[in-house]
């Protein structure tokens, strides 16, 4: 595999579009086996405590999945994306689509495109990202390493898209990074308010990268208080700093502790040894693993 990689032209990996596996982006870490960088799947190093206790800081965005419907989403589309959504598992997919749609139906307006496509896009980030994001903070939080969550909410008043989408993924990054560069997520024009986000921003992530606390003193009349499971807070950055606590915390705790039953009911049908069957997050990562080689392949493939 790494023999035909390597006879390609470089362009040719910016240009190709590989498409990943059901579970996850192609683009994802890979194991590398006893001694190497990442020697065993990093969910069960996480939950077994054997990482590098390092301060971590980490956050998401609302729409960190995005798709464009300017009419909304009919019912029978939605009941048919889910419906193709659970055939990544292996059976028990009954079971799985009855839960998605029971939890991401709003039964006062079931009927209602917009509140569909909503609803659609909040599940497509509730499992892509808030939920693993709330067991990567809990998981490391618990090791008794210092955990920072935060939700970034900001959508500039100049944002180039259209406004239905809200805060979109990396919607974030130019008011940390800088405008240059990260098209076409910036604002053409910064604003009063865009410029206090980034001066507040960068002064947490400035404070962080030097004493590992992004607020040693007060950032905006603020103290960003460390994650922990009890009361699991976390900063929204918007126009103002603002402390909560429960970031999404019946779907993290759906994705989180209840669909992972399903997925095991569907992996463990018959009496199987304590233990055999893989956590939810496992899942994950066997995924994650498998991305890289099987998207390489593909892009072999797709270049012979």
């Amino acid at each position: 595999m790494v023999a035909c990689l390597r006879e390609k032209p470089a362009e040719l990996f910016y240009t190709t579009w590989v498409q990943g596996p059901p579970m996850i982006s192609v683009w994802a870490p890979h194991l590398d086996g006893p001694g190497g960088v990442i020697p065993e799947p990093p969910a069960l190093l996480l939950r077994e405590g054997r990482f590098y206790k390092v301060p971590l800081m980490t956050g998401t965005v609302p729409r960190e999945n995005i798709y464009d419907a300017p009419n909304g989403t009919s019912r029978e589309t939605f009941v048919s994306r889910l419906r193709a959504w659970v055939q990544r598992y292996h059976s028990n997919r009954d079971a799985m689509f009855d839960a998605l749609l029971q939890e991401y139906t709003d039964w006062a307006r079931p009927d209602d495109p917009d509140v569909i496509w909503d609803l659609d896009l909040e599940r497509l980030a509730n499992y892509g990202y808030h939920a693993p994001t709330d067991a990567l903070a809990a998981g490391h939080a618990a090791s008794g390493a210092d955990t920072y969550l935060y939700y970034f909410t900001h959508r500039s008043e100049n944002d180039p898209h259209p406004q239905r989408f809200g805060a979109i993924h990396t919607v974030d990054l130019p008011f940390l990074f800088g405008p240059r560069g990260i098209e076409p997520y910036r604002p053409p024009v910064y604003t009063d308010v865009d410029n206090t986000v980034r001066d507040n921003m960068l002064t947490l992530w400035t404070n962080f990268a030097r004493d590992g606390n992004p607020t040693p003193s007060a950032v905006a009349g603020v103290i960003w208080e460390q994650y922990q499971t009890t009361s699991r807070p976390y900063l929204e950055i918007n126009s103002s700093l603002v402390p909560r606590n429960f970031l999404f915390a019946k779907r993290n705790a759906f994705w989180n502790e209840y669909f992972p039953k399903l997925v095991n009911a569907s992996k463990c049908e018959e009496p199987q040894a304590s233990g055999a069957c893989t956590p939810f997050f496992g899942v994950y990562t066997m995924f994650f693993e498998l991305a890289l080689f099987f998207g390489a392949l593909f892009l072999c493939d797709r270049l012979r």
